[in-house]
């Protein structure tokens, strides 16, 4: 493959592998190192320093990566660095520019079972929040602006500002994505990167109304979780994004008499529907809540019971309404927002198998209980996809 020009650097010691192994040896060596861990062996020589945005060097990454797991990162905790006080300072990056606005974060890595610092980045436009992310990409949003970023790359995009922004779905193949707003009683709008265009969609069933949160995206459509008004009941309506842009039917969960659902979230996670729902038989003393996950089948658009989490690990997720969830690959992580406290469970066969405690709220995050909340956003680092 093609290299980069070797530079000359003081304190590079003769042992060192930067020293003493010829280019394309060092290349098949950092080819293999987790991308985190790349950026911050940077410092080491010039040469290094580069190699991250060399092209030849990317593709060499990309086909030996894809034999192995990829890096991932979920929950994620996000912050403004000028809301950073003294002890944070550590986050922030060296030759800051006045006219950018730059940005601290952290993901939790369960092949490590620790939080990892992640690559600050900035951004030209004044946002406040994290809407929505997949894959290698997030989608930021100020008070009249859309912005989509690749944070390990610092590439950034403006979008034709829309309201109601609930997901993005990146296809990895095509370096494509969409990002998809949905409200109760309003037209879907779509947005396609490939033609930087918002088109129209269907509406939601009148008396249906459409959940804020964050839907599911799988095989071109976008599951999202509405409540009948009329009834009361909660269930799931289907998005057909790629095909007819058309809204299902709602798929009712299941309630017994006298259950109150507090919150109910719908995620995918490994090729299934799953929705979390919280209740309770009480809602003032919170007695007998439960904690369950559902599983959509597809053919007949029922649900079935998948698990319910145990007793001694939902006394952690008390608080009402403050729950968040997110999914990736063959595992289901249920938080607590504001303490970090969280469940994950992994799923095999449509079946929650096992359930663990996550030590989210770890010294690292002492200062930030009650003043930040855990985004549910599963993150793969990656430099090759385009905003």
């Amino acid at each position: 493959m093609e290299n980069v020009n070797r530079n000359e650097d003081a304190g590079v010691g003769d042992d060192d592998m930067a020293a003493v192994l010829p280019d394309d040896l060092q290349d098949l060596v950092l080819a293999r190192i987790p991308l985190t861990t790349l950026f911050k062996v940077r410092a080491v020589c010039k040469r290094w320093n580069s190699i991250l945005f060399h092209s030849p060097f990317l593709r060499l990454r990309a086909e030996i990566r894809s034999s192995l797991q990829q890096d991932s990162f979920f929950p994620l905790l996000f912050w403004r660095q000028e809301e950073e006080e003294e002890e944070d300072q550590g986050f922030v990056l060296p030759d800051v520019d006045v006219t950018r606005y730059y940005w601290s974060w952290m993901g939790y890595d369960f092949a490590t079972e620790k939080w990892q610092t992640l690559k600050p980045f900035s951004t030209p436009l004044e946002v406040n929040r994290v809407v929505t992310g997949s894959k290698s990409l997030l989608c930021l949003c100020g008070e009249d602006c859309l912005l989509m970023c690749n944070p390990f790359t610092g590439a950034c995009k403006e979008i034709p500002f829309k309201e109601n922004v609930m997901h993005m779905a990146v296809d990895s193949e095509t370096d494509t994505y969409k990002l998809i707003a949905a409200a109760s009683t309003k037209r879907a709008r779509i947005y396609d990167s490939a033609t930087n265009l918002w088109t129209r969609s269907g509406r939601p069933a009148p008396n249906l109304a459409l959940s804020s949160q964050t839907g599911a995206f799988w095989n071109g459509h976008l599951y999202c979780i509405a409540r009948e008004e009329r009834s009361g009941r909660y269930g799931v309506v289907i998005l057909d994004v790629e095909g007819a842009r058309t809204w299902s039917n709602i798929s009712f969960i299941p309630k017994e008499t006298g259950e109150n659902f507090l919150e109910v979230q719908v995620v995918e996670c490994g090729g299934d529907i799953y929705t979390i729902v919280d209740k309770v038989i009480d809602e003032i003393t919170l007695r007998q809540k439960s904690i369950s996950i559902w599983k959509l089948e597809r053919e007949s658009l029922k649900w079935a019971l998948a698990g319910t989490m145990p007793e001694h690990l939902r006394i952690d997720l008390i608080s009402v309404g403050s729950l968040g969830s997110v999914a990736h690959d063959s595992r289901i992580c249920i938080f607590e927002k504001a303490t970090f406290k969280a469940v994950a469970c992994d799923m095999c066969a449509g079946l929650a198998r096992s359930w663990y405690p996550l030590l989210l709220n770890s010294h690292k995050l002492l200062k930030f209980l009650g003043r930040r909340t855990l985004a549910g956003i599963a993150f793969e680092p990656s430099l090759l996809t385009s905003v």
